[in-house]
């Protein structure tokens, strides 16, 4: 959440197009309590939302939400993977379309755990509680680039 709270330009992955899936750790604990209360057993997708999400419009929610000016720098995939820049862990959230064993990882069917009671707060309420929870704490959760790290990249991508 850092850098969609900045007032800076971030580093975002891809085009904006690639799928995403993110579930509130809150909502799963809830569903799991309730699954449990009412006994119901077998295996289940959670994964939120329930409508399809693009990494841009992810991006898009948590501006408006924060009420950010942070601008995103759209960085192809090709040009992360040539500066080796991977997804999932040096970019939390992101996988590239190109990673072929993880092909299709965020586009998950949830039917059947949002038909047994699964709810899902709004993409909105999570980010604002993230983005709380750092400003309460005192500094960011580290995870992915560091800001150092993602600074000289954009910097390198801005040289003619």
């Amino acid at each position: 959440m850092r850098r969609l709270a900045a007032t800076e330009t971030f580093l975002a992955p891809g085009d904006g197009s690639t799928a995403l899936q993110i579930i509130d750790v809150r909502d799963l604990a809830a569903w799991m309590v309730h699954l449990v209360e009412q006994k119901v057993t077998g295996a289940f997708n959670a994964v939120g939302p329930a409508l399809p999400l693009h990494f841009g419009e992810f991006i898009q929610i948590g501006l408006h939400t924060l009420e950010s000016r942070a601008l995103p720098r759209w960085v192809g995939e090709s040009v992360l993977a040539e500066n080796k820049i991977e997804g999932g862990s040096m970019l939390p959230l992101w996988i590239p379309s190109t990673a072929e064993n993880l092909a299709g990882m965020f586009e998950v069917d949830g039917r059947k755990a949002w038909l047994t009671g699964l709810q899902l707060r709004g993409l909105d309420v999570t980010i604002r509680d993230v983005a709380t929870y750092e400003a309460t704490v005192g500094k960011p959760v580290k995870v992915g680039l560091s800001s150092e790290d993602e600074h000289a990249l954009l910097a390198r991508l801005s040289r003619p």
